[in-house]
């Protein structure tokens, strides 16, 4: 036998928006109230004559309408609103049936971060580089796109080595796109690179996003043909650390850049465009 309450169903909607989740009624069953919980607490129970009973202390933040269908309203909606709401119909007799359904916030993506391995080496895949960023709710794609300093145009890059994950975190999704780049195979030395994220739930055409671009500029295989400290081939703000035939790459501090075998802090600007 069909019970009062057939179905209910929510809709996605943005922080501080009005969040309704709709029942469909059974309209030849006459019922007695509708009661609102989640998360254990009763928040409101809805008579059909227009009486409500409020047992939250933000009565001003829901709002119900019976009819056909049971509206139940959470204004202003916040992360903490998205919950499992349980809908129980009360009919005579002590018979009740119950409807579950969740609240789902949708949430705009970010600027996504691209962040460089700098021991990238020509004719290895050594680096193991990073997009990070919100790709917003439900969750949007990453991917990296590459441009030809000629033709100034960006093209799609799908490095052979790649991994993206996101998790929930505050009502929107943390990304993060993993990969290295095989300089044996991929002749892009030169050309930028940056992040991609696309949110096409939110408008049609997707939404986009990117972070800044960083050249492409891998070290030569001998840069570290001995042991010892010295300069970044390119960049005065970062230095190279060779021990044991491997190449450590150290940043110098926001301010500062390299000369002869430490950070310093005066002339930079002469020093870095010798």
């Amino acid at each position: 036998m069909t019970g009062p309450l057939l179905s209910c169903n929510s809709s996605l909607v943005f922080e501080m928006e009005t969040g309704n989740i709709v029942c469909e009624m059974n309209t030849s069953i006459t019922i007695d109230n509708i009661t609102v919980m989640t998360a254990g607490q009763t928040l409101i129970t809805v008579y059909p004559n227009g009486t409500n009973n409020y047992f939250s202390d933000e009565f001003d933040k829901y709002q119900s309408t019976i009819g056909t269908i049971f509206t139940f309203g959470i204004k202003n909606v916040s992360c903490r609103d998205k919950d499992e709401y349980t809908f129980t119909v009360n009919v005579g007799d002590g018979g009740r049936c119950s409807k579950t359904a969740s609240l789902d916030i949708k949430a705009e993506s970010g600027k996504p971060t691209l962040v460089i391995d700098y021991s990238w080496t020509e004719g290895t895949n050594n680096g193991n580089h990073y997009c990070i960023g919100d790709v917003g709710n439900p969750p949007g794609t990453m991917t990296l796109e590459i441009k030809d300093v000629e033709t100034g145009n960006f093209t799609s890059f799908s490095p052979s080595t790649q991994t993206f994950s996101h998790r929930m975190e505050n009502c929107t999704n943390d990304a993060t796109l993993s990969f290295s780049i095989d300089f044996k195979t991929n002749n892009i030395t030169g050309y930028y690179i940056r992040c991609v994220v696309a949110t096409n739930h939110l408008q049609s055409p997707a939404s986009l996003s990117f972070s800044d671009e960083i050249r492409i500029s891998p070290l030569p295989e001998n840069a570290c043909y001995e042991d010892g400290v010295r300069p970044y081939p390119g960049d005065c703000t970062r230095f190279l650390n060779c021990a044991n035939n491997r190449t450590y790459v150290t940043p110098c501090s926001a301010g500062f850049c390299f000369s002869a075998l430490t950070c310093i802090d005066t002339n930079c600007d002469s020093i870095c465009n010798t």
